[in-house]
């Protein structure tokens, strides 16, 4: 998927920005949990609310305040995101998931840490991931 541009006025705060993104998760059976902005990049837990399942998306995203516009490009952590710097507070909210390249972005954000908390050291042994490394 490409970069979605939507007008928005020339002086936006940190809060406006996270606004605007938190609009796209707006949906039936959805419900955004979570969001944290980081240096162009979003990092949002959104809850299906008929499963209860949450998962991670990334968002990059670009202000252009001389032209008003707000620049998004939204990734499910399923699409294996280059971004790998979600907050712990994401990780600890992320329900199991069957999805190689989702448990190597979260293992890779895990490693971000200094101290992993040890159920999702064991989930990811049974994964197959060499904690050697943390």
């Amino acid at each position: 998927m490409g970069w979605m541009t939507v007008p928005t006025g020339f002086s936006l705060t940190t809060a406006e920005i996270k606004d605007e993104i938190s609009k796209q998760f707006r949906g039936d059976d959805i419900s955004l949990k979570y969001i944290s902005l980081k240096f162009g990049t979003a990092y949002a837990a959104l809850e299906n609310d008929k499963t209860k399942e949450v998962t991670a998306y990334v968002v990059l995203w670009k202000y252009d305040k001389n032209a008003g516009e707000l620049s998004t490009k939204v990734m499910n952590e399923t699409a294996g995101p280059v971004k790998r710097e979600a907050t712990m507070k994401l990780l600890k909210m992320l329900t199991p998931i069957d999805n190689d390249y989702a448990n190597e972005w979260r293992f890779d954000c895990w490693k971000n840490f200094k101290k992993m908390p040890d159920k999702f050291k064991q989930y990811f042994e049974e994964k197959g991931f060499d904690l050697s490394s943390l």
